[in-house]
Parts: structure tokens; sequence; C-alpha cells
């Protein structure tokens, strides 16, 4: 297999039919299994991710030694949950040979640059004007913290750095959106 093959797995999701989910697990589980790798870095550590990395039976299997059923790979790397995403994966680049930790810089495109500022002019602002942005919507509401919580935060950004708060959301998240900014 090409190393830049993607395997596409469509999850249907909770709201989905259960058994439309498993059998579209098990068909990647299948394909998984046919191509024959030779070594497989799980960086996720969930069980569906171990099943994944050990339905492939390749002789390597690497992943986390905190994660959980970590016995199912063949070499268990080091890591601290406490760190920061990129510095967790280091130890799967150290195992690649690469011992320099990799920088992520976002450009936006020339059109989203053009609607930030279009929209910080809208808003009195400029690019020099210190902003935060917050999105505070978590998926579900299990995970959603207060929005007293979030107002206090922006309430404190401005008041100790002179920040002004922006707030970004997916459709269906404006009321709690509108919660946070009337807390204000």
């Amino acid at each position: 297999p090409s190393p830049r093959e993607i395997i596409p797995y469509e999850q249907s999701g909770r709201r989905h039919n259960g058994w439309r989910q498993a059998a579209n697990f098990l068909r990647l589980v299948g394909k998984l299994h046919q191509r024959r790798y030779q070594i497989v870095f799980d960086v996720g550590g969930g069980i569906q991710s171990v099943t994944l990395a050990t339905s492939t039976f390749a002789r390597n299997r690497i992943g986390l030694r905190k994660a959980r059923r970590s016995w199912m790979y063949t070499e268990r790397l080091a890591s601290d949950n406490g760190q920061h995403a990129s510095d967790r994966f280091m130890p799967f680049m150290r195992r690649l040979d690469v011992h320099t930790k990799p920088y992520l810089r976002l450009r936006p495109s020339s059109a989203a640059q053009a609607e930030l500022d279009k929209i910080l002019k809208e808003n009195t602002l400029s690019t020099a004007t210190p902003l935060a942005v917050m999105h505070p919507g978590a998926g579900y509401a299990f995970r959603q913290w207060p929005h007293e919580r979030f107002a206090a935060i922006a309430d404190q950004l401005a008041e100790r750095w002179k920040m002004s708060t922006f707030f970004i959301g997916a459709p269906g998240e404006e009321t709690f959106l509108h919660q946070i900014i009337n807390t204000m």
C-alpha cells in the first residue's frame, strides 16, 4: 500500500443505528487486515484504535505504555498524560529517528484574512488590538463548562490585559454564546 493511502471509515455516530456502525467498523478491520502492514503506530490509545492496530496483525504495533489495553502492542512507548499533544507524540517521532519537535504554523487564506479584517473593522478593532478567541462549545452537554466561567475568563482578559474576546461556535450554540455574553 502507498504510504499516502487513506482508508475511509464511515463512523455513523451515536445518533444512528448501532448495527450499521458495527458493520462499518468490521469492514474497516477487514480492510486493515488484508493490507498486511509491517508497522502500525497507534497515537490514539483508545479502545477502538488499539483494536484497529491489533487487527492489522502487523509485526510491529507501537503505542503508548499508558494506553488502555497497551499489552496488545508489541512495543510500548513512555509518555506523560499531562503533556501537550505535540509533546506526547514525540516518542513516536523519536522512534522514527526524528529528534526535533515539529512546529505547526497556521496561516489563513487571503479570503479568510479579508473576512477577519472586515469583522474586526465592524467591531471597531484592528489586528493590532489584543484579541482572545474562545470556542466554548464542547459537542456534548456533559462536557460543557458553565457559561458563567467563560464569562469570568473573558472579563479577566478585558480587565487585566485589555483584550477583547470573540466567541465562535457551531450552529446550534448561539444560545449558549449569548448566555456568556449577557453574563459578562
